[in-house]
């Protein structure tokens, strides 16, 4: 059995913690901010995940596809939160005498267009609405438009994040994020099929 102090360390007691090349950060840093948005973003879609695992759509080939595509966009958000968290790698200390400094962890560079792709041949086969949406048609969909609201506001979050740093890596992060967002909508979309609006064209 893990001993407690695997888990609970008690470093953060005093309201700071510590992140690669930065140490005693106060635990309300926007960086901070970041890393919980994205955290809770994580966990929203996985409520919607197990949603669709246990069958929430007749049709068990759209929940199943619809499971499929959320696992692959937790396994993108667990790739951001890594970037997230070594942005300010090496930022602080000069690096040592004849080594380059310190590199956070990176983006895959073709994310952005593989969400876009994903997105697109989504989006081929459903209907699109010209009306503002309410969730709530299913239990899934609501969840992934709860999701969809949780990476706004991730977004923002990187957004206030990046005009404090101004890293590279957080201007990487903030397209992602937006086309996460849009794409998380076409999913919700997906989701409702009784809707009309989200009804998969099977012809």
């Amino acid at each position: 059995m893990a001993g407690f102090d695997r888990i609970t360390t008690r470093n953060g007691d005093d309201g700071a913690s510590s992140l690669p090349g930065l140490s005693d950060l106060s635990k309300d840093d926007i960086l901070f901010q970041v890393l919980g948005d994205l955290d809770e973003f994580s966990a929203a879609l996985g409520i919607a995940r197990s949603t669709a695992a246990a069958g929430a759509l007749p049709g068990g080939a759209v929940a199943e596809d619809i499971r499929r595509r959320i696992e692959w966009m937790q396994a993108l958000v667990t790739r951001v939160l890594a970037a997230v968290a070594g942005c300010r790698a090496g930022s602080r200390a000069g690096p040592p005498s004849g080594r380059p400094a310190a590199q956070g962890p990176k983006l895959p560079e073709n994310a952005v267009s593989d969400i876009e792709h994903a997105q697109t041949e989504l989006m081929s086969r459903i209907r699109i609405p010209d009306h503002f949406v309410m969730p709530g048609g299913t239990r899934l969909s609501a969840e992934i438009h709860f999701a969809r609201g949780v990476c706004r506001r991730a977004e923002r979050s990187c957004v206030r994040a990046h005009k404090r740093y101004g890293n590279a890596e957080l201007e990487v992060v903030l397209p992602v994020l937006n086309r996460l967002s849009d794409y998380v909508f076409v999913l919700a979309l997906a989701a409702d099929p009784d809707s009309g609006a989200g009804r998969i064209e099977t012809a």
